[in-house]
Formats: structure tokens, C-alpha cells, sequence
């Protein structure tokens, strides 16, 4: 029986809505919060606002980080995922392609406005002022001429859009620029169905084969989501204690509901402690007859914790001994036969997503064998 947050994927947004093709204008954003898992969670809320508005979505490249004070690094968005599905779900073009084909017409330098809700202290809304910002939009040569505060007119709420189309029609603003993502973090329930249309393109999943072939990584293969950096640590042990009843946590709702009705985060979910991990793991592991354990994580893999209890035969590798990517780590964990994921990671909620849309389970650490929000064993 597919569980309730897949039946979310596969039921929330009806496809004969999403195949509309008549639209006018454009909607344009820098996906300037945090890393890869939140800059996809609110992807989804763009995409349902671009929807709503009926105008073609304008996909940015996603933002990566190397070292402080090393800038940002852009990788477009069809390098990893399939375009053309999700322009057959809604209309969409490359950021590139965009920029460089259709703006000078379009959105020529000298008369492009930028929206955000409302002024800051120096009377605009800074979207140039900091990283990622300033080289996020300078990576593709735009400049505002001016600021628009949506806050102030009709159109302030994002679900409203009607307003919207009023006070912002496509024939008088062809082009609607975002400092920000025009939507949510964490993703809304009812935008979680278009998950289904952020599909991975055949090129990259062909060079997820090869690497697992190149590897050795034999299946069945598990994979592990292990976020324990000093700010994801630190950010869960100060935030914690301070959520009222009912509250949530990043992503959290994957695993405890939208209005965390089928439990509340701790600890033990946020960032598992090694005895938390090293169960979770080799429960798995054994029933499953795991050969290959794959380590997804951003700090510590805790490869030689693992091994103690492990069958010799049983592989393990992480990010760093792979030398992964974060969209490789991502495409792994999504292929791999089972997963232990993070409760808290909207990199998880990510691959949750990914494996429901395929119809593949997926566990939690800390859950002790449950596998999150809707499912029948909750």
C-alpha cells in the first residue's frame, strides 16, 4: 500500500493542471538560501507560484559554496536533472538561456526592477548587497534599475494570485526578478507533489552507474545520511529546546507531519548519537544482507564506528572516500536499496521525495524501524 506522503507526491497537483501551456511573462529568482536540500524545497514553491501565475519559470543554477571567502560555484540546473520533463510540466527555460537569448528584448538593461516584500534601512531592497547575491546576478550580468516592494501593494501574499495578475500583469511587467525564492522554507504539503517532475536526467544517472561499478559497490547497498557538522549540531541543541508543542524543525515534517502530530524532533533525530547510529545501522544491514554502505555526509562519516559490529564482508564507503559531489551523494543515497536518513535535512526530505516518486522505502535514524510522516507502520 503506498504510504500517505507518497500518495502527496503522486495526488497534490493534478497533472492536467500542470500542462496548461498558456502563459504570458516570465518569473526569474536567485535561490539564495542555504545549500542544495533548501534551495529544492523552495524550488517547489517557485515552481507552484509560477503556476499560479501562469508565467514561465526561469530555472536558476544551483548555489554551492566552497571555503569561506571562496565565492560561489553555479551548476546549471539541467547538468544533473531532466529539463524537458519539467517543462512538460510546466512551462520552463535555462537561467543561460534566458539571460542571453530572450532578456535583451525582454528585460533590457535600464528598465529592470527587482521585488522583494519590503525596504531595508537604506530604502531598497539590497538584492545585490552579499553573498550569494551580489555573484549570484553578477555571474549573469544583471543590474537593477529599481526596487519593487510587493509588500505594499495587494499582491503582498505570495498565494494570492490573483492579485498578483492585477497589480502585476505580463503585458506592463514581462519579467518578474525575486531577490529571493518567492516561496517557503520548508516546502508547503500541497507543493509536494511536484517532486515528482524534478526527475534526474539519463546522462547523470548513467555516471552514478559507472560509479558504482568503478567502486565496487555491490548490492544490496544502504545508504546513510550522517549530518553532524558543528553548526547542523549546534543549530539543533540551541533550537530545540526552544520549539512550542506542535512546532517543527527544518524538515522535520518528513518524518513527524506538517504540524509534527505524529511526534516532536529531538536529539536523537536531529543529530543521532553513535550508539543511535551504530543500532540503526547494523539492524539494517542484517536484514537486509547489506553488502555495501554508503556514508552521505558533510563532516563526519564514522566509517570505523560502523565497522565494529559489521560483517567483514559488508564494504564501506563514504562522500570522502568516493569523492562525491553533493548531487552525487544525493543521486546514491535515492538509488541506494534501503536508507537511514536524517529527520531534520531538507537533504533527506530531498532523497525522501526522490525514493517515494520511484516507490522505494526509506527509514530514519532514530526512528527505531519507523519510516516518517503517513506511513502505515505510524
Amino acid at each position: 500500500m503506498l504510504s500517505l506522503f507518497a500518495l502527496v507526491l503522486l495526488l497534490v497537483v493534478p497533472s492536467s493542471a500542470l500542462a496548461s501551456r498558456s502563459v504570458s511573462g516570465y518569473l526569474i529568482y536567485c535561490p539564495c538560501m542555504g545549500r542544495f536540500g533548501n534551495q529544492a524545497e523552495q524550488f517547489l514553491g517557485v515552481l507552484a507560484f509560477a503556476r499560479q501565475l501562469r508565467r514561465t519559470l526561469v530555472v536558476p543554477p544551483w548555489i554551492s559554496y566552497g571555503r569561506p571567502g571562496a565565492g560561489i560555484d553555479l551548476t546549471p540546473f539541467g547538468r544533473h536533472f531532466n529539463l524537458t520533463k519539467l517543462d512538460a510540466a510546466h512551462p520552463v527555460i535555462d537561467m543561460r538561456q534566458f539571460v542571453d537569448k530572450l532578456s535583451p528584448a525582454l528585460w533590457p538593461a535600464g528598465s529592470r526592477a527587482v521585488f522583494c516584500h519590503s525596504a531595508r534601512e537604506d530604502g531598497t531592497c539590497q538584492a545585490k548587497v552579499g553573498n550569494p547575491f551580489g555573484p549570484f546576478w553578477d555571474a549573469f550580468g544583471v543590474n537593477f534599475d529599481r526596487d519593487e516592494f510587493y509588500g505594499n501593494t495587494a499582491g503582498s501574499s505570495l498565494g494570492d494570485s490573483e492579485s498578483w495578475q492585477r497589480n502585476y500583469p505580463s503585458n506592463r511587467w514581462p519579467v518578474l526578478a525575486f531577490m529571493g525564492a518567492p516561496a517557503s522554507f520548508p516546502a508547503q504539503p500541497k507543493h509536494l507533489g511536484l517532486h515528482r517532475h524534478v526527475a534526474f536526467n539519463e546522462e547523470f544517472l548513467e555516471s552514478l552507474n559507472l560509479l558504482m561499478e568503478a567502486n565496487d559497490l555491490q548490492r544490496p547497498i544502504l545508504g546513510v545520511h550522517l549530518r553532524n557538522n558543528v553548526d547542523f549540531s549546534r543549530a539543533c541543541g540551541t533550537l530545540l529546546p526552544q520549539l512550542p508543542a506542535g512546532a517543527g524543525l527544518f524538515s522535520s515534517y518528513q518524518c513527524f507531519g506538517p504540524s509534527s502530530h505524529l511526534g516532536q524532533l529531538s536529539m536523537k533525530t536531529c543529530v543521532p548519537d553513535d550508539a543511535t547510529i551504530l543500532e540503526d545501522v547494523n539492524r539494517l544491514a542484517k536484514s537486509l544482507n547489506i553488502r555495501t554502505v554508503f556514508v552521505a555526509t558533510d563532516f563526519d562519516a564514522k566509517l570505523s564506528l560502523m565497522k565494529k559490529a559489521a560483517p567483514e564482508a559488508v564494504k564501506f564507503v563514504s562522500t570522502q572516500t568516493l569523492g562525491t559531489d553533493v548531487f552525487q551523494d544525493v543521486g546514491l543515497l535515492t538509488l541506494a536499496d534501503a536508507v537511514l536518513l536524517n529527520c531534520a535535512s531538507s537533504l533527506s526530505a530531498f532523497v525522501r521525495r526522490s525514493r517515494d516518486a520511484a516507490g522505494r522505502p526509506s527509514n530514519y535514524l532514530g526512528l527505531a524501524g519507523a519510516t516518517g510522516w503517513g506511513h502505515d507502520e505510524l
